[in-house]
């Protein structure tokens, strides 16, 4: 044998064999290099490690370096990412968690469909975790405006898995947020959002706390959008998030990093129609993923989940005029006793006990736990509610909303001229608007731009750096305020020049009544104005008084102000009329109407501008 071995060593044939195995690794492996080349640009793989593109260079959005398999380079080398990820599973021959299967099994699932890896381990931890919670379905949760936090000024997406195995309240959820340190300020969190100053990652909650912050403690009401996916897309989603939560960390930013726009991305990283969505604008508003899913026909069913002001608020207006009364009575004297006749009536003590609770964190006054027993064993005897009747606003509905950014053209009767209008809002909603997916009679626009031409003459007519306004009705059980704050530019209607303007800060704060579709609000305004041909008033001080009208396709807004001059050296009175009227052409177009006509009495001075535009929203 050994004689055999030896000529058959030193023989021509072996060296045949020995340079063909040779030449077939080295094909292998150039085989595999090209492979690793051309799949480490593919939209999978940059969508699934979070790379922007920009020509050919990359950078991924998550800045923890634990979510890469070569730390210091990964993050801006898609192929060598890659390629030092292969080598790893393979060389990763440790058994149950300790394997690195188990802590990227999204990343194993996509490169074993590619390339020669190690056949799959048992990952305890994993597993152990998705059985025991076993979801079977995905849902986006849209939770509506919430004005007082300027980290929910445009509302908020998180995502709600349910499951079969356990209750509505326990179900998991996986929200993205910034990290902020606390104590952080309204302007820190602005200005540390547009920079990025702040680290924003995903979380895991039962649904029941995201319930009680948003629904309870905020009053917002929350849209649940049911999905549709696959088993085999669950699985995936699930397998991403699981290496999302335990080592990803991205940079936040208020514009577009936001929860709105890592959703899209990572809806891009799981769903293969979805892919598209990595590339983002300047700005993502939340209802943007929505409109995206509604696109990629995603969705097949929506739920409600009315604030707890909202569920008084809805079951306090289905009530007669007599249970109004009945009302109101009991909740200003819990202590009397209590004969409730109407299954309406008791239904919205039930919600304004919940309210109130909420209210006082949990704890119920003490004047109320006696009343509180006393309506629940008197709502217990009562027939149910045979209204079929819904409080649902299903024609507000997020998906229904118009889209963000927006460009009018129209023309203005100014000072007996006819001039041309040009304007551009860079984002998103104006009380004029349709209202479907934004707060009712509120306006939340930032970076808004009006120019008005005439012959050879062009003028800034407005610019709005900020407007925000919240008119919200007022009831006896909880009186809220109505408000409105503005910082701008805009032109002076009382000088003879047109391209006369002057900077303003207003800020008015009052109340609003109720109709059933309509508003009327009276405020206290204050306005500071700068300009250097200023007829008016460095600051104002007076009432505004104003109605707002719901009619579809119409809505009207119009408001009567008189403002005093305060700190002048004579007295200067000013009368202001504004009003403003819209005609819905579809989600995204409609005509607009506004006048305005501006007196300063004591000088008998005037001005006035009458519109008529069309608006694009896109």
């Amino acid at each position: 044998m050994s004689h055999f071995l030896s000529r058959l060593v030193f023989s021509p044939l072996f060296f045949v064999l020995l340079f063909s195995l040779n030449v077939l690794a080295s094909s292998s492996t150039e085989v595999e290099e090209k492979k690793i080349t051309q799949l480490s640009i593919s939209e999978e793989w940059l969508n699934l490690l979070y790379y922007k593109s920009n020509g050919r260079k990359h950078k991924s959005l998550v800045v923890n370096p634990k979510f890469f398999f070569n730390p210091t380079q990964g993050s801006e080398d898609p192929r060598l990412e890659m390629k030092e990820t292969i080598e790893a599973f393979r060389k990763s021959t440790e058994t149950g968690n300790a394997n690195l299967q188990c802590h990227f099994p999204a990343r194993y699932q996509f490169l074993k469909k590619h390339f020669s890896l190690p056949p799959p381990v048992e990952c305890p931890n994993f597993n152990q975790w998705f059985k025991s919670y076993e979801p079977n379905e995905l849902s986006l949760v849209y939770t509506s405006q919430y004005i007082s936090n300027p980290a929910s000024i445009f509302g908020h997406l998180f995502l709600l898995l349910p499951s079969k195995k356990q209750a509505e309240s326990f179900w998991m959820t996986f929200n993205f947020a910034a990290e902020m340190p606390k104590g952080t300020n309204g302007f820190e969190y602005t200005v540390g959002g547009l920079t990025g100053w702040f680290t924003g990652d995903y979380s895991i909650m039962p649904f029941y706390n995201r319930l009680f912050q948003y629904g309870n403690i905020e009053n917002r009401d929350l849209w649940i959008y049911q999905l549709k996916v696959s088993k085999e897309e669950l699985t995936r989603i699930l397998n991403h998030f699981w290496e999302l939560i335990h080592r990803s960390d991205f940079t936040y930013y208020f514009m577009d990093e936001n929860c709105a726009g890592v959703l899209l991305r990572t809806f891009a990283a799981t769903l293969t129609d979805m892919k598209d969505n990595n590339q983002l604008p300047s700005y993502v508003h939340p209802i943007e993923v929505i409109k995206a899913l509604k696109k990629a026909d995603r969705i097949k069913g929506v739920d409600f989940i009315p604030s707890q002001f909202n569920s008084v608020q809805n079951s306090y207006l289905q009530l007669n005029s007599e249970d109004q009364k009945a009302f109101h009575q009991i909740i200003d004297q819990p202590e009397k006793p209590l004969q409730i006749k109407s299954t309406s009536l008791a239904d919205a003590l039930v919600h304004y006990i919940a309210y109130l609770r909420q209210k006082n964190n949990g704890q119920l006054p003490n004047r109320y736990k006696p009343f509180e027993r006393s309506v629940f064993l008197q709502r217990a005897q009562l027939p149910p509610k045979k209204s079929k009747k819904t409080s649902v606003p299903w024609n507000q509905a997020p998906h229904l909303a118009h889209k963000s950014s927006m460009v009018a053209l129209g023309l203005s009767h100014l000072q007996d001229q006819t001039v041309l209008d040009l304007s551009y809002r860079f984002t998103v909603h104006h009380i004029l608007d349709r209202q479907p997916g934004y707060l009712p009679n509120s306006t939340l626009e930032f970076g808004s731009i009006q120019l008005s031409a005439y012959d050879k003459e062009v003028w800034l007519r407005e610019v709005r750096l900020i407007h925000l306004e919240n008119f919200v009705p007022s009831f006896s059980f909880d009186w809220k305020g109505s408000w409105r704050a503005k910082l701008g530019f805009t032109e002076n209607l009382l000088t003879s020049s047109f391209s006369d303007q002057f900077f303003q800060g207003k800020f008015a704060y009052g109340s609003s009544l109720w109709g059933k579709r309509n508003l009327l609000y009276a405020l206290l305004s204050s306005n500071i104005n700068i300009g250097k041909k200023l007829p008016q008033g460095h600051f104002e001080l007076g009432p505004e008084i104003g109605f707002i009208l719901n009619a579809k396709p119409f809505k009207g807004v119009f408001s009567a102000h008189i403002g005093e001059a305060i700190f002048e050296g004579s007295e200067k009175t000013f009368l202001n009329l504004k009003g403003g009227l819209r005609y819905s052409l579809s989600d995204n177009q409609s005509l607009i109407h506004e006048s305005t006509w501006t007196r300063l009495i004591d000088q008998d001075l005037e001005g006035y501008r009458l519109s008529l535009s069309f608006r694009q929203h896109y």
